[in-house]
């Protein structure tokens, strides 16, 4: 809990910067890939939705149902204060995040590299849980695994991540397919990322043997 209340203090305390910023961003080239992928009117989450600018109001721009959840106070409050159409948005860490109905798609950019290196895996399989059969899952993280501590906008951060191959075990052992994994993902809007991945939970999940 000590890594997700840093990252919490640290959000509220850069969140008008943070909205200055992502006010002036167009919207990234892969998510209007992942939102392609979608059925009309689908509904979908957004983990670490910020300030839902821009991703929130692209995807209900598509007539799409977001429900958008951030650790930071002041980011949601801004979120909310966009009075978008079929937008809900709630203060709330991931591994703590619960709903009875499941989501066609799920968005993590940027935001899965905060939860704690011991509940990265496990947030894989929640997001799988939370997904419809069929439904897709775009996120950001990083390639290498371990533990860092960053600063941005100056303030300090925590980042884990169990690597690009442990995420794609994770991914297979839940029932994704992988659709892409681009490592050093790069445009313009938002710089480089070092890896990018968009998967689809499998209709029927294939039960696969132990190694």
């Amino acid at each position: 809990m000590e890594k997700l209340s840093l990252n919490m203090r640290s959000y509220n305390r850069i969140s008008r910067q943070w909205k200055e910023f992502r006010d002036g961003c167009p919207v990234n080239r892969c998510i209007e890939e992942f939102a392609g992928l979608l059925k009309p009117g689908g509904r979908i989450l957004d983990i670490g939705c910020g300030t839902g600018c821009p991703i929130d109001v692209y995807l209900t721009g598509l007539g799409l149902s977001v429900t958008g959840i951030d650790i930071s106070v002041s980011m949601i409050r801004y979120a909310r204060g966009l009075s978008l159409k079929d937008a809900r948005f709630e203060v709330c860490t991931f591994p703590d995040y619960d709903c009875s109905e499941g989501f066609d798609g799920i968005v993590a950019f940027d935001s899965l590299w905060h939860i704690p290196l011991e509940r990265q895996l496990e947030s894989i399989a929640k997001a799988a849980s939370l997904l419809c059969g069929g439904g897709y899952f775009i996120f950001t993280h990083g390639k290498n695994s371990g533990e860092v501590y960053g600063e941005m906008m100056d303030s300090r951060f925590y980042y884990s991540t169990p690597g690009r191959d442990g995420l794609i075990s994770a991914l297979a052992d839940c029932g994704f397919s992988i659709i892409r994994a681009e490592e050093d993902y790069r445009e313009a809007t938002t710089g480089t990322r070092e890896l990018l991945i968009i998967a689809q939970k499998e209709r029927c999940p294939i039960k696969r043997s132990a190694p």
